[in-house]
């Protein structure tokens, strides 16, 4: 029970302090993956570590100015040589387009009242749950099993790293509406949320991410992100299509 406590108090710690422009865990994987298709790396695994360790800075001391820039191009991302730095830029990069698509066709306003002031944490919920059955998370699980040397930086020590890496195997093993159902049996409240939330949610968070809209806006989400990895579409220019039509 210690041990589920441990890893859920984490899970819920780093999925309640995310800023809104972020995306959650899966999501960056699983968007990390469709840009392989279009582009190699010389180290999958570090690549994809990279992709998801912009967000460490909750398990550490590491501020967002060290982690996140909001001026990543793609240019940027596929010169970029080191398969671990191309994740992290890549990591900035879907941040700050995803958040622009979810304020333009505001997606916000369908989870009101289900939300219960809490719409950034659960729109990630939403995505992951509706990515879990769609996608190998065991594989992640595999590739996530130990730091690797380029993860020492920012004066992160191996406790650091340690802690990162049980969170994200914890979090990639069970289904984000399980995760609120065991959080809410196992504590009163995590970071303001009180346990009949979360206990709502794990209910909740399954049917959002069926709901038709709510589906249609992440495969939209994601098919758009993709798009700009073809170079079809420049970043900008998406976001500013999609103002137009509104």
């Amino acid at each position: 029970m210690r041990y589920l406590l441990s890893i859920y108090s984490l899970i819920l710690c780093f999925l309640c302090a995310i800023p809104l422009e972020s995306a959650a865990p899966l999501t960056h994987l699983y968007i990390g993956d469709l840009f392989l298709k279009y582009y190699n790396v010389e180290d999958r695994k570090a690549f994809l570590l990279g992709n998801i360790y912009p967000d460490i800075r909750y398990m550490s001391n590491v501020s967002r100015a060290n982690t996140h820039r909001t001026d990543v191009s793609l240019d940027e991302i596929i010169k970029e040589e080191d398969s671990f730095k191309k994740g992290c830029l890549l990591h900035c990069y879907v941040d700050v387009l995803r958040e622009e698509l979810v304020e333009i066709l505001h997606i916000y306003d369908m989870l009101e009242p289900v939300d219960r002031g809490y719409k950034s944490q659960l729109l990630k919920f939403i995505e992951d749950e509706y990515l879990s059955s769609r996608c190998q998370t065991a594989e992640y699980v595999q590739i996530n099993t130990a730091p690797i040397k380029q993860e020492y930086q920012h004066n992160l020590q191996l406790i650091d790293l340690q802690k990162w890496h049980l969170f994200i195997s914890g979090y990639l093993t069970i289904k984000p509406s399980m995760q609120m159902y065991l959080l809410s049996m196992i504590t009163k409240e995590m970071f303001g949320i009180p346990s009949h939330i979360l206990y709502e949610w794990s209910y909740e968070i399954p049917k959002l991410a069926n709901d038709p809209y709510l589906e249609k806006y992440t495969k939209y989400m994601i098919n758009q992100i993709e798009r700009t990895f073809t170079r079809r579409k420049s970043i900008n220019l998406v976001i500013r299509e999609k103002r137009t039509q509104l």
